[in-house]
């Protein structure tokens, strides 16, 4: 009896042991990655990248089926801690804390499937002030058929907080005391969405309208011709 009851004692003691390290040694990962404590928020961001879109212009009628795609995606000023240094890079060169990634960049005409567009933007978490883009310009040709068409961009990224543990008094230890916000290992992220206003435009090819602006000139110089014969037969 003696011997389990000090069995049980021992392991009692090497549990508590192994509480007392892993506590420490989170400790210890904090306090050498401050950057998890201090310059990540520890709420979501659901603050959406603008998009405006600089071709096609909105009502705009175009002589030809391809049609520049041009726009401007604007990251939100909270996805960057300008006022913050979190660390260097080896050179010494101060690095800040990033906090919004753009993952995915597409567009859609007339309700059709989504087509995507290559980027790249940084996955860095830190980066130097010159190196962070806040603004990712893009553009490529459509070959669109001759009608009336609609586009829309569509962006989607990545948002970076920290989940913390509060320590209250009840669940306070000797080594992490009441009020102590104590970070998870890792970021979380949560999604978000961008779009550009809805874009109306039409097109047609140069050559139908060409086509169609001497079939033009054509009826008005026909109707002229038949007011001027018209007259001309009245008067007599």
């Amino acid at each position: 009896m003696k011997r389990v009851a000090g069995l049980a004692f021992i392991v009692a003691l090497l549990l508590l042991l192994f509480s007392v390290m892993v506590s420490v040694t989170f400790v210890s990962f904090v306090k050498a990655n401050p950057v998890w404590v201090l310059d990540f928020p520890t709420a979501p961001i659901f603050t959406s990248p603008t998009v405006v879109v600089h071709s096609p212009v909105q009502d705009h009628h175009y002589n030809s089926t391809n049609v520049l795609l041009n726009f401007t995606i604007i990251k939100p000023d909270t996805w960057f801690n300008s006022d913050k240094i979190v660390g260097a890079d080896e050179n010494g060169n101060p690095l800040y804390a990033i906090y919004g990634n753009i993952t995915s960049v597409y567009y859609i005409v007339d309700n059709s499937e989504r087509q995507n567009i290559s980027i790249h933007d940084t996955s860095d978490l830190t980066l130097e002030k010159h190196q962070y883009c806040q603004n990712l310009n893009i553009s490529i040709n459509l070959k669109l058929s001759e009608d009336t068409h609609d586009i829309l961009v569509g962006v989607e990224a990545d948002s970076f907080y920290v989940k913390t543990d509060f320590y209250t008094t009840e669940n306070a230890t000797a080594t992490i005391p009441a009020g102590t916000r104590i970070p998870h290992p890792s970021l979380s992220i949560v999604k978000v969405d961008g779009f550009s206003d809805t874009i109306h435009f039409s097109v047609a090819d140069s050559a139908t309208a060409k086509f169609v602006a001497v079939a033009s000139s054509a009826a008005v110089v026909t109707i002229l011709i038949g007011l001027l014969i018209y007259f001309k037969k009245r008067n007599h």
